[in-house]
């Protein structure tokens, strides 16, 4: 096995060597011309060489990759991070903002989330991901590294909401959660006036209302108003407790308000009750199997409560459209700083073995100033 800047020295030190021994010969020859009567009157056989054509045929057996400088990469890897992160966290807090302001689940949460220290929590945890996966000198490797981090160690930093058909529970801007009744088209109807320090405690009074809803035990009994909060607040009996519900005088305008409960309760119970099919399978689903005419399993009432992963969603198409650019950006640096050693070989059975991508020729040429003698001033040899 050669490598290519040898065999190239090896021919130019030949070269040299070539000529040394030519000069040599001529100088033996001039000096039997100058003692011979005659011959010093002819001019030295001498041969000039004006250009010399060198064309070498070599095949590729191996190729290495390394960084030139893995600290410089590493930092510009890791001032790449801190960029794509600050800004990542910046448009997500700028959509989840306007999230929190247009979608009636996350209402709650008031103008003041998410804040400053939590985009800047965002941010911290997102390039702290990036750095771990710098070691790996892998963009791919980095970016698959957040988007598993992401699944598991940045959600707590959004809000989920609990939901049904009929009910959901909801945080607010104060880190407490409340239970809010939903219409028809799953804006806010009512909220039971209470708040809860965690999500747990609110669900399980949210399935409360929701199995009483579906037994039919739930009674709207008196009803106040405040004219402070412009609220009307109604004593609901659920199964054998008492709680209140608060609905806006506004959203129950003119209608009157023992009806405008007695409804919402009624419509809520309906909605709980309807039945849902199961899909089969033989249509598509994944549900168990159901045959025309066959022993089916019976529908399901639609009082299971589900995430609204609105916000974490969000967040993710965010950070799946930017990843790529990070990628792009990552391999960029990488590969500028790589250095590339080709091995090679000039032995023939090699070459005939390799296959035809992997043989290549080189070809150079040296002019005759390549071969000139100069002497001690710099002027041409006598030779």
């Amino acid at each position: 096995m050669s490598q290519l800047n040898g065999i190239i020295a090896s021919i130019l030190s030949d070269i040299n060597e070539a000529k040394s021994k030519a000069d040599e010969a001529s100088r033996e020859i001039a000096k039997a011309y100058a003692s011979d009567q005659i011959l010093r009157y002819f001019p030295v056989p001498r041969i000039g060489i004006q250009n010399l054509e060198v064309e070498i045929k070599y095949a590729v057996t191996g190729v290495e990759e390394k960084p030139a400088n893995p600290a410089l990469s590493k930092q510009r890897l890791a001032d790449l991070a801190a960029v794509f992160s600050k800004e990542t966290a910046a448009e997500i807090k700028s959509q989840v903002k306007s999230l929190t302001q247009t979608n009636e689940l996350y209402k709650g949460l008031g103008n003041s989330y998410p804040s400053d220290e939590w985009e800047k929590s965002l941010s911290e945890q997102i390039e702290d991901t990036l750095l771990e996966g710098i070691k790996t000198n892998d963009p791919i490797k980095m970016t698959a590294l957040v988007k598993d981090s992401f699944t598991k160690s940045l959600q707590p930093l959004f809000p989920v909401v609990q939901k049904s058909p009929s009910l959901a529970v909801v945080p607010l801007e104060t880190g407490e959660f409340q239970v809010i009744g939903l219409d028809k088209k799953g804006q806010s109807e009512f909220t039971i006036n209470e708040r809860f320090d965690d999500s747990a405690k609110a669900l399980a009074e949210a399935k409360l209302f929701s199995e009483s809803l579906k037994k039919g035990k739930v009674e709207v009994g008196a009803i106040k108003k405040d004219t402070d909060t412009k609220t009307e607040i109604a004593k609901v009996k659920v199964g054998n407790k008492e709680v209140e519900i608060i609905a806006s005088s506004q959203k129950i305008g003119s209608a009157n308000s023992k009806a405008f409960f007695d409804k919402s309760v009624s419509e809520k119970a309906l909605a709980i009750n309807k039945s849902t099919a199961i899909k089969p399978v033989w249509m598509g689903g994944v549900s168990a199997v159901r045959r025309p005419g066959g022993n089916n399993p019976p529908p399901n009432p639609k009082d299971d409560f589900e995430e609204d992963r609105a916000m974490v969603q969000l967040a993710e198409r965010i950070l799946a459209k930017k990843i790529p650019l990070f990628e792009s950006s990552a391999s960029k640096i990488l590969s500028e700083n790589v250095v590339t050693k080709l091995q090679v070989s000039v032995d023939s059975e090699a070459i005939s073995k390799a296959k035809p991508e992997s043989i290549a020729t080189i070809k150079f040429t040296l002019g005759s100033q390549d071969f000139t003698l100069l002497d001690d001033e710099n002027k041409t040899s006598i030779l």
